[in-house]
């Protein structure tokens, strides 16, 4: 069984969350759904959905309310699939293939997104390593359409709450690459991410906040590639394993 933990944060973006559910629900794996609200955004969800919402103003940020779904998850969950409420999963198989290829290769692996914000797009990797490219490994990822096993979750810990909404992800990033833990893009899944529906409405000051304590716990305001295990390193293992599956 995968976890899908998507946090909500905006009542506004419930035709979003929409959208989002819908392509969760549509994934041909073992799986459950939670979403993670506080009670001044608490949506409508299908009853197929877990939803929980919470009291607490501390869990009113997105490292908060991962933490929680991962707590609230089946015992059973071999993975947790963190997916913002503004992104939609394209296809049915994309969340099985991902899951499987970050269990077996023991990393934590996105999705290939509308998004260039990492500069490693389908027509990027594609051009560059040919068309047999299964994966690529990467110094970063943003967690909107991020699947951790639960063996790397356990060993990592979960998302520092110090960072209430930003850096969470970049920080947890660093912290895997000193566990010997593998960030990469998986090819054969794809997220349209509507970008900027949620951070985009954040006050910049909690932005800024967020970069400043990032900059506190480890002295820089980025993470340097080379400093991450494996970092550009292209996987083709794998792909006739993929078809023989029937995941793509």
């Amino acid at each position: 069984m995968i976890s899908v933990i998507i946090p909500h944060h905006l009542n506004e973006n419930q035709h979003l969350l929409d959208e989002a559910i819908k392509s969760a629900l549509e994934q041909d794996c073992d799986k459950e759904i939670l979403v993670v609200a506080d009670t001044k955004d608490c949506p409508v969800v299908p009853d197929t959905v877990k939803l929980h919402w919470f009291t607490d103003k501390r869990v009113d940020h997105f490292s908060r309310k991962i933490n929680a779904g991962v707590t609230l998850a089946h015992p059973d969950s071999r993975g947790y699939m963190i997916l913002s409420d503004d992104t939609r999963i394209i296809g049915n198989k994309a969340l099985n293939l991902l899951s499987w290829y970050a269990i077996e290769n023991n990393m934590i692996m996105n999705a290939v997104s509308n998004c260039d914000d990492i500069n490693f797009t389908y027509q990027r990797m594609i051009s560059d390593h040919g068309p047999d490219i299964v994966a690529m490994s990467t110094h970063r990822l943003y967690f909107y359409a991020t699947m951790i096993p639960k063996s790397v979750w356990d060993k990592v810990g979960k998302l520092d709450e110090r960072f209430e909404s930003g850096w969470e992800d970049e920080d947890y990033c660093l912290r895997a690459s000193i566990a010997g833990i593998r960030c990469g893009i998986l090819l054969y899944s794809y997220i349209y991410h509507h970008k900027g529906q949620t951070i985009d409405k954040l006050p910049k000051s909690e932005i800024d906040r967020n970069k400043q304590r990032f900059l506190e716990k480890w002295g820089v305001d980025f993470i340097p590639p080379l400093t991450m295990p494996g970092f550009g390193a292209v996987f083709y293992e794998g792909l006739k394993a993929l078809r023989q599956r029937g995941m793509f």
